[in-house]
């Protein structure tokens, strides 16, 4: 009866050492899946806000181009219209009469 209950808690104790390695062999597995996935958040993130980053500095150059090219636009609507105030004062001397052979000569 003695040997019987020693090869029996023999038996209990082989399987709760099983069962300990197994734990821990799934501890380790739990453990390296989560470094890795760990490292795959980190690297998803860090291309994201790369992006993000990257992105960000393309609108601020793009709206840094937009304001030059308002700011050529009304350099030029400016100049347009000292060029037709200009030339609406030669067609009101020419209406006039009070043309000179200069302004004549800038006409053309």
């Amino acid at each position: 009866h003695c040997v019987s209950k020693m090869l029996h808690e023999s038996e209990d104790l082989k399987f709760l050492v099983h069962l300990v390695q197994q734990t821990e062999r799934l501890c380790d597995e739990i453990s390296r899946e989560g470094r890795r996935l760990s490292i795959e958040e980190t690297d998803r993130k860090s291309k994201f806000f790369t992006k993000i980053n990257q992105n960000d500095k393309n609108l601020k150059e793009l709206t840094s181009e937009a304001f030059k090219l308002r700011d050529l636009s009304l350099e030029v609507i400016s100049l347009l219209r000292m060029e037709n105030q200009s030339y609406k004062q030669q067609i009101e001397k020419i209406m006039n009469g009070n043309t000179t052979t200069e302004n004549s000569k800038s006409m053309t």
